[in-house]
């Protein structure tokens, strides 16, 4: 964030009404800034579903593959576990996403979830897999999952048991024995979020010329403004919810993990957000977020193999 010493106050003469708005006018003032960042996205509804099928998109549970395919593991071997599955049939069209084919995120049960931090893109301990055809013949499909462990009663999963029933801390269950989430997509639009690297490079000349306005402008009561206004989690009463989304903008509990110019450029697309969600006992640490980004150019080749993956929690 800007951090430049701010100049004596000019705002001692203006009336009471006129500071306090302050930022309701530098929203009005950039309404058509903002809309030039709407972009369409996904939104994704989860709930629990006692048995889908294996080509299903779902959150969780027992994911489609071939008899014939091996099974994901990470560099050691060990199996990972499906965090998400979707079938594009099923999904609104919405470029540069594929109409057809089944994409699966796979993680492991570690205490990272897979994360990297050295090489986010590295597919060691995570994977992203692209199905181009999708077979719907359960006698071609692996169908017996017995062989995955079963995880301790308070394993460090993302799935978790109502808070409710142990008020110390969740109690997590085991991806060796998942509960599935059904899906429901509905397209809209957004625009940028606040936390997005690319936020403050868009509001920076403003932030500038509102600073030597104001000499109590707060870029962070700024952006909390901004959220109240365009933020789709919150409703009027600043209620959070879950924001699992294909596309659009992310959202962070930290900050912003891209790098900037180039490298912002190279994980420009939101392949997949999935958030926490306490109505479905979902769980990332203590109400985190997890990203998946991919370059415009790998989607447009359908290679998932430089995917960008961070997950993070407040």
């Amino acid at each position: 964030m800007h951090t430049e010493s701010k100049p004596q106050s000019k705002t001692q003469s203006k009336p009471q009404s006129i500071i306090e708005n302050k930022y309701q006018e530098l929203l009005a003032k950039c309404k058509d800034k903002i809309n030039s960042t709407m972009r369409e996205y996904i939104k994704i509804t989860a709930k629990k579903n006692a048995k889908l099928n294996l080509w299903q998109s779902k959150f969780f549970g027992q994911p489609y593959l071939l008899k014939d395919q091996k099974y994901p593991t990470d560099n050691n071997g060990n199996n990972l576990y499906l965090l998400a599955q979707f079938d594009f049939y099923e999904i609104p069209n919405s470029p540069p996403f594929p109409k057809q084919g089944l994409l699966q995120f796979w993680i492991s049960d570690n205490d990272l979830y897979g994360l990297n931090f050295a090489d986010r893109t590295k597919q060691d301990k995570f994977k992203v897999i692209y199905h181009k055809e999708i077979h719907k013949n359960p006698e071609k499909l692996m169908q017996d999952f017995s062989f995955l462990p079963t995880l301790g009663k308070e394993s460090d999963w993302i799935i978790c048991e109502d808070q409710k029933k142990n008020t110390d801390k969740y109690k997590y269950k085991s991806p060796g024995n998942p509960t599935e989430y059904s899906l429901d997509f509905k397209l809209d639009t957004m625009p940028i979020t606040s936390c997005d690297k690319y936020f403050y490079k868009l509001f920076e000349s403003d932030f500038k010329n509102a600073e030597n306005k104001f000499d109590d402008f707060n870029e962070y009561e700024f952006m909390d403004e901004y959220d109240k206004k365009y933020d789709k989690k919150y409703d009027k009463h600043l209620n959070r919810y879950a924001s699992h989304i294909i596309g659009g903008y992310p959202d962070f509990t930290q900050e912003d993990p891209r790098g900037d110019g180039e490298e912002y450029l190279k994980q420009n697309i939101l392949l997949f957000q999935m958030d926490s969600d306490i109505t479905n006992e979902i769980m990332w640490g203590d109400m985190g977020i997890a990203n998946f980004f991919i370059n415009q150019e790998d989607l447009a080749k359908l290679d998932f193999s430089n995917v960008f993956y961070n997950w993070d929690c407040s």
